[in-house]
């Protein structure tokens, strides 16, 4: 049983829907506020047609968890004939199915002895299903070109459902596509209470903040919740205020703390784990992942929610040998693996706060990497310094830009030619009153109490 599960009532009916529809083709990405469905109460029937669903986005936004609990929940519907597939390698799916094989009796050998050739297993394992109903969950897809030889064949009788799990999200014209997004206020509280076995009201207030602070993604809330369990182990009276000031002074230690040994949950994995190994597929993409990952890391420092893809032209073209058509190309890599996320008709895009917390974490920890960093966000933000006060998203950037900078005093001072606060302030004092309290509420969310206080007196 998924014991940590909590909400998704709406997310898991509309996941139902789409598998025992006839539709061939389907995904779960990011945003699913607008879905406003009931609890499912009548039994589905058999359809001799798969569906083919896939649950993507961002890591940790809880892919695998909301793929148990759908089994866990839906197991009668498909005659508890559930099976699943760790997706992570071609060989996994490969071991897992022949795995799976045994486990049904089936035999390895042809008539004259000699082992069947993978396709052949495969059909067969999928024909012992053919006169019930089943499910297929592969967990964590990589590559659908590699992945479709698993698909099911035409069969006669009922084809087996299959559901996908996967961190890449462009599925559209492949699979029906649904959407997943981060906890909401109320999903998150309701998560931390129940974990945390909070009774009363009191802690309310700090979990909407904590809520904030890692903005709503589900495996930072989990984390959370482990580190406060594991610390109330000797000190009782730790809580979340608590572990929201720790997470100010030691966020690599959090989010790269090894969970796992404290849980037993076995795909409980760190957010900087989990989000390096995406990072990592994303600069060993073709000819452009370096240069995708150098656009990253400048957006880790920028305002993240509203971010126009035309401002890093200048920035590639550094390279001569990228062409407009390549940032393109970049821009539909990062919104592929979800470290970014397109706006409705807008050539635009945001970054969620905790991927750009751990992108600065890890450049952080290479000098030379942090300051080649530096360099070329400046370079973005001196592109448009001209209409640097003509263009809020630009004032938004720099603000942006400095504030994080204010944390490396000692070592940017020359690089961005001044002490970064009070270039902060030189910048702010020119702006409407509006952005005072958007930079108190960031220096809040961002900086441990005495330094934030001493930042709030200056600003005020």
């Amino acid at each position: 049983p998924i014991s940590n599960f909590s909400g998704r009532k709406e997310v898991l009916h509309k996941l139902h829907q789409l598998l025992i529809s006839n539709d061939n083709l389907a995904v779960i990405s990011q945003g699913l506020s607008d879905l406003t469905l009931d609890e499912p109460d009548e039994p589905v029937s058999s359809s001799t047609t798969a569906a083919q669903t896939a649950l993507s986005g961002l890591g940790g936004i809880g892919k695998t968890q909301l793929a148990l609990r759908y089994a866990e929940l839906y197991a009668p519907y498909y005659d508890n004939n559930v099976i699943w597939i760790n997706a992570d390698t071609k060989g996994d799916v490969i071991n897992s199915l022949k795995n799976l094989a045994v486990k049904l009796n089936l035999s390895e050998k042809n008539t004259l002895g000699t082992n069947k050739e993978f396709a052949e297993l495969l059909s067969e394992i999928y024909q012992f299903f053919s006169n019930r109903k089943s499910l297929f969950i592969f967990d964590n897809v990589e590559n659908y070109q590699e992945f479709e030889e698993f698909l099911p064949k035409s069969l006669i009788g009922n084809t087996p459902v299959i559901l996908i799990t996967s961190r890449f999200n462009h599925w559209k014209n492949i699979f029906q596509v649904l959407l997943l997004n981060v906890f909401n206020d109320q999903e998150a509280l309701e998560f931390i209470k129940k974990e945390l076995n909070i009774n009363t009201s009191q802690q309310d207030a700090k979990i909407k903040e904590l809520t904030r602070l890692v903005q709503g993604l589900p495996l930072a809330l989990q984390q959370a919740v482990a580190y406060i369990t594991m610390q109330q182990n000797v000190d009782s009276t730790f809580e979340v205020d608590n572990y929201i000031e720790y997470f100010k002074t030691n966020a690599e230690k959090i989010l790269n703390f090894k969970f796992s040994e404290y849980s037993n949950d076995p795909y409980f994995k760190a957010v900087f784990i989990t989000w390096e190994i995406t990072l990592g597929t994303i600069k060993n993409f073709k000819t452009i992942g370096k240069t995708a990952l150098n656009i990253l890391n400048i957006m880790a420092y920028l305002s993240p929610d509203s971010i126009s893809a035309a401002k890093f032209f200048q920035v590639i073209q550094l390279n001569r040998s990228f062409k407009l058509m390549d940032l393109n190309e970049i821009m539909n890599l990062l919104s592929s693996y979800s470290m970014i996320n397109p706006k409705d008709n807008e050539d635009k895009y945001s970054i969620h706060r905790l991927v750009q917390q751990v992108i600065r974490l890890n450049i952080e920890q290479d000098s030379s990497m942090f300051e080649k960093t530096v360099e070329n966000t400046q370079l973005f933000l001196w592109h448009w310094d001209y209409a640097f006060r003509k263009d809020p998203e630009n004032v938004f950037h720099y603000l942006h830009f400095l504030i994080y900078m204010s944390e490396h005093t000692e070592l940017v001072t020359q690089l961005v030619y001044g002490h970064p606060e009070k270039k902060f302030f030189d910048s702010l004092i020119l702006q409407d009153a509006k952005y005072c309290q958007y930079f108190i509420d960031l220096a809040y969310l961002k900086f441990p109490k005495k330094k934030f206080l001493a930042l709030t007196n200056i600003m005020i």
